[in-house]
């Protein structure tokens, strides 16, 4: 049976489709056929010469060979090390056991982006001995975005203890992203404090962030102890930030705490102010 070679379209007689058979075969060229039909399809393609490559058999490379499966009915224990408690972990358990209710306190701190929140958390870490000093670089940023481009991303806590005037103090610490994109992030972590410190740079003074995270915190009723940072910087003007957040958030700043958390300066001035300041 052979093609019929190129007929029109327009020429058909009726009930007739025109369909392109692509053959394999070299000696069969690419032929419009007149088509009636389901049936006359299946013919043709019946009578097309066939390819071996086409054939769905599988070879028969290896007639011998048989892939035998084996199964291992061997137990593994695994044993778990059962790690006792040291004495200063008991003594360390049985002090904070002993702290009352009435001695604990929740605080974070509010800031602009870069204005030092978590410099100045290592160095009151450092300061209660819950960190060894000069080993940690902004021990709170755990995620390596954050260490990356060296801002805070995610809010993490802290626990701290604090003897203030012979009597044991539970600090919980709340380090808060200062950028904008994470302004939700700031707002859940400040309903879970009684107090925050108002930290500013400065040599920059009051900035956009501080101005908008220092409403989320007066919206939740905060205590806001007032803290100016980076005051060893030549560029510091301490009178003019302090007279901003005078003038900005009508705050009484005669008791601000000048510090530079950089290097320590001051720092031990700041957890007295909270302990006092923020309600348990």
């Amino acid at each position: 049976m052979r093609p019929t070679k190129y007929l029109r379209a327009d020429r058909l007689p009726r009930g007739y489709t025109l369909i392109r058979l692509h053959t394999i075969s070299p000696s069969y060229a690419t032929a419009e056929v007149p088509m009636r039909g389901c049936l006359q399809l299946g013919r043709w393609l019946s009578a097309a010469p066939r390819c071996q490559a086409a054939s769905l058999r599988p070879p028969t490379v290896f007639p011998s060979y048989r892939y035998n499966r084996s199964f291992s009915t061997t137990t593994i224990y695994y044993g778990r090390s059962k790690t006792t408690p040291t004495k200063l972990d008991l003594d360390l358990e049985k002090r904070i056991a002993a702290i009352p209710i009435e001695r604990f306190r929740n605080f974070c701190i509010v800031a602009h982006v870069d204005h030092g929140k978590s410099t100045l958390s290592d160095r009151l870490l450092e300061l209660t001995g819950t960190i060894e000093a000069g080993t940690n670089k902004q021990v709170l940023d755990k995620l390596d975005v954050e260490r990356e481009r060296g801002i805070t991303v995610k809010a993490q806590t802290c626990t701290m203890i604090y003897n203030y005037k012979g009597e044991d103090y539970l600090l919980h610490l709340v380090d808060t992203p200062g950028h904008v994109d994470f302004r939700a992030e700031v707002s859940r972590s400040y309903a879970s404090c009684g107090g925050a410190i108002l930290l500013v740079d400065a040599s920059q003074g009051v900035q956009a962030q501080t101005v908008a995270n220092f409403y989320l915190a007066f919206a939740q009723g905060l205590e806001l102890i007032p803290i100016l940072n980076k005051v060893d910087l030549p560029s510091s003007d301490p009178e003019r930030a302090l007279e901003q957040i005078k003038n900005t958030f009508e705050i009484d700043t005669d008791k601000a705490v000048m510090v530079s958390a950089k290097t320590g300066l001051n720092v031990p001035a700041v957890l007295p102010t909270v302990v006092e300041k923020v309600p348990a």
